[in-house]
């Protein structure tokens, strides 16, 4: 028998704190391993002159070795290309081969020819019977499988109020205690209500059964498939508010919190369609126009409602400056200035009249390194580069890794500006990718606006990229202008980093991925 964990450095704290104990307490198998020594249990093996088990990770070199009649597999999503298939290779040339495969959802993925596929662990999972966990309906007595929402027609199974009493009409703001009170299930066929009762709960999947939807499945493959919600002892309450929550992320331009809902309480598959681009008409009516922003000769410039903090982008150019300011507030956002600057004084003159704090205005250093380094300098602002990849990597103690869209690096200052050449200064690097995704999705909400004067320009610049659905990275369309799309990217990662979009944690990785 051969137990593939999720990593390699799992599999022998899986052998000796999970399996071990689990042989000497079973009947069948404590009499086995009640003799075993020392050098019986390894890293890698169990072996008895009965018995004989094989602990590893999915790496591919601990693949190619004899052939083995019965493979369990864990967390198959988190494999690297071609392992699951070299796993099933070992089992092929046996008759009566059993392979368990047990893991939460996979993802859609885009080929090489850029069309949508199945990673392997989605694509095994698919050839099977594909066998949905259904309960049935104290009321009516049909049964149905317990979810979110049905997919074919959208339909809500698990419910909750939303009133003026469990969220804040003007602020989008849930409050926990009222809306998890409401928590309960409906039935899609009858529209009974079930409680969200501990009992209710249990009576509820002692009637149970599984239904097939593939039936053009390979001969003897079987595939299951059940949710948090077929779990007695799970608060259904619990699992609405982190589906609440990773809804909020999404309002936030962030896709990484419902994703991870999708796969792991509602065990499915997250699919190309899950994670597209919204299409955005730029040309909005607001409601408003740039001057209703401008201070004009008052003191301070109007804020919007609710307004929390707003951010300025520069991404200089060799003759001009394309400036763009944000105001964030009140759950969404609006577009407060957006003009071409000729001059860095103006810039300067700019960032004061519209009342930005500091470290709340940046400048691309991308481009004209040297002098935008003396400019960043000179006027206390903070300076910041795009760079066209997915993540960085963040070393958290000896084995786990961070997943971060940004990087603080320090750079030395080697302008014009004599008085401060060998001086450093620190840099923030953000992920291209990752903030034109969250700035993508952003555009596409109603809380997140243009004024109706924007100029022609700008719209142009809205729809100067687009995402190669191949490589996963935006790229310029022709020549279309893109300064203020740039701006905008810039803008957006800020707004991250003071927790106003975006997701609120990183993803956390085994250091052997």
């Amino acid at each position: 028998m051969m137990i593939t964990t999720q990593t390699d450095s799992e599999s022998a704290f899986f052998a000796k704190t999970k399996l071990l104990p689990c042989l000497r307490e079973s009947p069948g198998t404590r009499d086995i391993v009640a003799g075993l020594g020392r050098d019986d249990i390894t890293k890698e093996h169990i072996i008895t002159p009965a018995m004989f088990i094989q602990i590893q990770g999915p790496s591919l070199s601990g693949l190619q070795s004899k052939t083995i009649h019965y493979i369990l597999n864990d967390e198959m999503w988190r494999w690297k290309k071609g392992t699951m298939a070299e796993i099933l290779r070992r089992a092929n040339a046996v008759r009566n081969k059993k392979v368990l495969s047990v893991s939460q959802g996979g993802e859609q993925i885009a080929n090489e020819y850029g069309e949508s596929d199945w990673d392997e662990w989605g694509a095994w999972w698919h050839q099977g019977t594909q066998k949905i966990f259904h309960v049935q309906c104290p009321h009516c007595e049909k049964y149905f499988s317990p979810e979110t929402r049905r997919e074919d027609d959208g339909k809500f199974i698990l419910c909750w109020d939303e009133t003026p009493e469990t969220r804040n009409i003007e602020t989008k703001e849930w409050n926990w205690k009222a809306v998890r009170q409401t928590v309960r299930m409906q039935c899609p066929e009858c529209d009974g209500v079930i409680e969200n009762r501990e009992r209710v709960r249990r009576e509820l999947v002692q009637n149970w059964k599984y239904v097939q939807t593939n039936f053009n499945n390979s001969p003897g493959h079987e595939s299951f498939r059940y949710s948090g919600y077929t779990l007695w002892w799970r608060d259904w309450a619990d699992i609405i508010e982190s589906f609440l929550r990773a809804k909020d992320s999404l309002r936030r331009g962030s896709i990484e919190e419902l994703k991870a809902f999708t796969q792991k309480e509602e065990a499915k598959f997250w699919t190309i369609k899950d994670k597209e681009i919204p299409i955005v008409n730029t040309k909005g009516a607001a409601g408003y126009r740039v001057e209703d922003y401008d201070k004009g000769a008052a003191e301070e410039a109007p804020q919007i409602n609710g307004e929390d903090q707003r951010f300025g982008f520069a991404d200089m150019q060799k003759d001009r400056f394309p400036v763009c300011i944000r105001a964030f507030g009140g759950g969404g956002s609006r577009l407060v200035y957006c003009e071409e600057l000729q001059k860095i004084e103006e810039v300067d003159e700019a960032v004061k009249h519209y009342g930005l704090k500091s470290g709340a205005f940046a400048l691309d250093v991308g481009n004209w390194k040297s002098d935008a380094l003396d400019f960043c300098h000179q006027y206390k602002w903070s300076a910041m580069r795009g760079r066209d990849i997915n993540n960085f990597t963040k070393t958290r103690g000896k084995r786990a890794t961070l997943l971060v869209p940004y990087q603080r690096v320090i750079e030395y200052m080697t302008g014009k500006a004599h008085h401060v050449k060998g001086q450093k200064i620190k840099v923030l690097e953000f992920s291209n990718t990752y903030f034109k995704d969250v700035f993508s999705r952003l555009r596409a909400m109603e809380e997140h606006q243009i004024p109706d004067d924007i100029c022609q320009l700008y719209v142009d610049s809205m729809e100067s990229e687009t995402k190669d659905s191949k490589r996963g990275i935006w790229r310029q369309i022709g020549k279309r202008p893109n300064h203020y799309w740039d701006c905008e990217i810039g803008i957006t990662f800020m707004a991250f980093l003071y927790k106003l979009v975006g997701a609120p944690e990183p993803e956390t990785e085994e250091s052997s991925h």
